[in-house]
């Protein structure tokens, strides 16, 4: 069996043989934001080498952006070319998230990582899910939303010295086509995440907290809007790179509206 856990930066693939687990990792593979030739890429040429066994029976695939029909049927399409024998389920990262953090109970998940979501959980099934338009007008509070707050002060002359430096020289475009891949929004969405990837060093300064309070106040408005009532009563949850980082803030923001995260 396969149980997989997939967002916008990496996969992780945990292979289950009996008592025994292995775990790979190869690069992300959410459809919304790649093209067909990546997914197929990252599935016969990152995973296949790794795995030490191709007779998988059963593949538990939970992903970021396989809410559609549409993009769920894209992951499915090369799973299948690589696993002709295998049964494959695919379902969304809020489903794998929220039956990892609350199995059978009830409780909202939010997911903030490279991009960010939430729902409801109960019994294990996902019984709503908190819309979410994605990045430029969604994915708050996000990493990638994050980042692109910042990378909009560096475009205007407005970033610390030090956000300049890093920047500059992770950067491997031109300071013009850099901005041209940044009003591309599928672009701008993994540039973001990566300036914010790169500036990991630098996430307890003044400015990038400033930053990332800004962008979480957002998603815990969307998600108190949403929810309503529930988010008072109901056990929150929450996931993923973003949401560590910024542990405090996340805490401190529902703690101002009367929300207390569940360990």
């Amino acid at each position: 069996m396969l149980i997989v856990d997939s967002g916008a930066t990496k996969t992780t693939w945990a292979l289950i043989q009996g008592e025994e687990k292995t775990i790979i990792q190869t690069s992300g593979l959410n459809p919304a934001v790649k093209v067909d030739l990546e997914i197929e890429t990252v599935i016969f040429d990152e995973l296949l080498p790794q795995l030490p066994s191709k007779e998988i029976r059963y593949i538990h695939f939970y992903g970021a952006g396989c809410k559609t029909w549409e993009n769920a049927v894209r992951i499915q399409k090369y799973l299948n070319e690589a696993f002709l024998k295998s049964e494959i389920h695919i379902k969304t990262d809020i489903e794998g998230a929220g039956i990892s953090m609350f199995g059978e109970d009830s409780g909202i998940i939010v997911i903030s990582g490279t991009g960010s979501s939430a729902g409801f959980m109960k019994g294990g099934i996902l019984e709503d899910i908190m819309p979410s338009k994605p990045y430029p007008e969604g994915d708050f509070g996000s990493g990638c939303h994050i980042g692109a707050l910042i990378l909009a002060d560096f475009f205007n002359n407005n970033a610390p010295s030090f956000i300049e430096e890093v920047i500059t020289k992770q950067r491997r475009l031109s300071f013009d086509e850099l901005f041209v891949q940044f009003q591309n929004s599928l672009a701008s969405k993994m540039i973001s995440a990566k300036a914010m990837r790169d500036l990991n060093q630098f996430i307890d300064t003044e400015y990038i907290q400033e930053k990332a309070t800004s962008s979480i106040e957002i998603l815990v408005k969307q998600l108190d809007e949403h929810f309503g009532e529930g988010l008072h009563h109901i056990p929150v949850k929450m996931i993923g790179s973003t949401a560590f980082y910024f542990e405090d803030i996340f805490r401190t923001l529902f703690s101002n509206i009367g929300v207390e995260l569940v360990e």
